[in-house]
Formats: structure tokens, sequence, C-alpha cells
């Protein structure tokens, strides 16, 4: 009776794995945190320093994302970026690591990103 019960335990647990989606075959980046250095111009601090770290993003899924997907779907991954980019990035995003301080309404930041909105843009994709 052991051994009827194991074998049915395995034999289901193999049919669960069937119907198990396999992700689709695009480049799959580390999800660690990566730090992009970024610049932008805004009429306030504040302004600049949230154009920075959009800009930020988008150069980081610009450079891990292939270049005709990223070309074909601009506007989708614009709009994406802008919408979530908050929830992204790591720490405060109104007080990032600033390299170069807000002057001739232009600053300069090293935005610590998650890795996984790689991953995020993508699926929002397909």
């Amino acid at each position: 009776m052991t051994k009827y019960i194991l074998c049915l335990f395995v034999l289901l647990a193999s049919c669960a794995n069937d119907h198990i989606l396999e992700p689709p075959d695009y480049d799959t980046p580390s999800s660690d945190p990566v730090w992009v250095e970024s610049s932008a111009k805004g009429s306030s601090q504040k302004l600049a320093i949230s154009k920075a770290w959009r800009n930020a993003m988008l150069q980081f899924i610009k450079q891990n994302m292939s270049g005709d997907l990223y070309a074909r779907n601009v506007g989708r991954i614009n709009g994406f970026v802008i919408e979530n980019w908050r929830s992204y990035a790591i720490g405060d995003p109104e007080m990032p690591q600033i390299i170069q301080r807000y002057h001739n309404r232009k600053v300069r930041i090293r935005a610590h990103i998650r890795g996984e909105i790689i991953y995020d843009v993508q699926r929002q994709l397909h």
C-alpha cells in the first residue's frame, strides 16, 4: 500500500510540472540591483532629479534589451517607466547620490535601480 501511495504521489508531482509555463527566450539579465549614472535638466531640482531617475532606468533598459525589441517599443517602454519608476528606485527617490549638484537647471545623479525592471518591461511587452 505504501509503494502504491508513493508511486501515485510521484505520478501526480510529475503531471503537475507539465503545466508550468516556461518564460520566452529573451535575454535574462541578473535581477541584482545596479548603479547607473544619469543627468537631466529641469526647472526645479526635484523635477531634474525625477527626470534623471527615469533617464537612468531607460538607459539601463536600453543596454540590457535587444536593440530591435527596444526600437519597436520605445513608446510603451517610456510609458511604463514614467508610470512605475518610483517602485524600481532603491532608497529615497528624492535623495539619490548626487554627483553634480543642481546648477544651470542640470543635475547628475548615481541611481540605484532594481534589476528586475528588465523582466517586468519584457513581460509588459509580451
